[in-house]
């Protein structure tokens, strides 16, 4: 079996994301594809210079239930993510494609999940809603129905599942070149991908999540698409036995 690895990149002095250098590569397995994967938009700048995460600086611990958050800044930092990843997964794609030899089996591992924020405030907050207690417990409800649990919310879904949805659908040409060769394209997630996969449709069967929607004909039910216990798509390529 033979894996092409990916990587999420890293971030300059200014925050802007750029591939790995010639030293950081050399300590990583190969082959690598050297295109910067890291998904979200909560370092994405608005088209006032301004990111979530710059929304929120100076924001106290007694005052996250108040952060003035403009959600339109937001929303537009959060399309520029999502033009920004999906650019970067087609270039990507674009150099794995000759590396596929006809016949080979291909398997995406994603294994990017979570999308916690980047700002000071989040993780304290986090901590008092999920583990806190007494004085220090804070209100699942309250964090989640305001503005610091809805731009978290935006951030996981798009990190933890967008990223996926993304994935399949932009591989989708590769996919039917690879069955055309005589190969199978399957593709496996986190556990916390497939989790948010699976609210995707409510008991009546509805497909409500939007990831559904972004994917109207992809067949869930028949997909090949399961849990992984550990943020990429590698990628494992295996002959078919003669």
């Amino acid at each position: 079996m033979k894996v092409i690895y990916s990587t999420v990149g890293r971030r300059d002095e200014s925050d802007r994301l750029r591939p790995l250098n010639a030293e950081e590569l050399a300590q990583k397995d190969q082959p690598l594809i050297n295109i910067p994967l890291e998904c979200g938009f909560d370092l994405e700048k608005s088209s006032r210079e301004l990111t979530p995460i710059d929304q929120l600086r100076g924001l106290k611990l007694s005052e996250w239930t108040k952060p003035k958050l403009d959600f339109e800044q937001v929303a537009e930092s959060r399309r520029q993510g999502r033009e920004s990843f999906r650019g970067r997964v087609i270039r990507y794609l674009n150099e794995l494609e000759p590396q596929i030899p006809q016949g080979a089996n291909v398997l995406f591992a994603h294994t990017m999940a979570g999308g916690v924020p980047r700002a000071k405030i989040i993780l304290p907050v986090m901590n008092r809603v999920f583990k806190g207690h007494g004085d220090r417990y804070a209100s699942s409800q309250e964090f989640w129905s305001g503005p610091l649990g809805q731009l978290c919310a935006q951030s996981f879904m798009d990190v933890t599942a967008g990223s996926l949805a993304d994935l399949i659908e932009l591989s989708q040409n590769l996919r039917e070149r690879i069955s055309k060769w005589g190969g199978q394209c399957s593709y496996v997630a986190t556990v916390i991908t497939a989790l948010r996969f699976s609210l995707m449709a409510n008991t009546a069967g509805r497909v409500t999540h939007p990831i559904c929607r972004a994917l109207p004909n992809w067949n869930w039910s028949k997909s090949r698409c399961a849990p992984a216990v550990t943020g990429l798509p590698h990628v494992s390529l295996t002959h078919p036995k003669s």
